[in-house]
């Protein structure tokens, strides 16, 4: 199989169950959090700290994964990779799930 190797031990995190406007709120606020930082709310929305799976291919995904960072992905994607051994579950640092309690059984 493919998993996916961890390189110079990169945090990745996912983030599941978040709206488009929620993940532009959460990058929104990173930025006002970091010291020392005088940008405009339009540099702030073109910078991505949260980066959005959407239709990137296997391959690309793949890439994204061992690079690190902050995902937010379907639940269906992040599954699909870890089934086809895209993503080796232990390389996952943590997640972060939005609105549990909303959550049906699929």
């Amino acid at each position: 199989g493919r998993y996916v190797a961890k390189k110079y031990n990169n945090e990745l995190i996912f983030l599941l169950n978040f709206t488009e406007v929620e993940i532009r709120v959460l990058n929104e606020q990173i930025f006002r959090l970091i010291k020392n930082v005088n940008l405009t709310s339009e540099s702030i929305s073109k910078i991505e700290i949260i980066k959005t799976i959407s239709g990137e291919g296997v391959e690309a995904r793949s890439r994204l994964y061992a690079a690190g960072g902050i995902f937010h992905a379907t639940k269906k994607v992040l599954l699909n990779d870890i089934l086809t051994r895209q993503l080796l579950p232990t390389t996952i640092d943590g997640f972060f799930i939005n609105n549990v309690h909303h959550i049906k059984k699929t």
